[in-house]
């Protein structure tokens, strides 16, 4: 997953990173669905806080 948002939005924060890693694979794989329709990086960190 981190590639992909490397890839979209350019370097990501290393806080982000961190919290990627502490995700379950059913918490990864819900957020790469989610990630189709981020705009920008604050989607994300949207996303961690719902």
């Amino acid at each position: 997953m981190s590639r992909q948002l490397n890839r979209k939005f350019g370097a990501i924060d290393p806080s982000i990173l961190e919290r990627l890693q502490g995700l379950t694979k059913a918490q990864l794989e819900a957020l790469g669905e989610d990630f189709l329709d981020f705009s920008d990086i604050s989607d994300l960190e949207a996303c961690f806080n719902r």
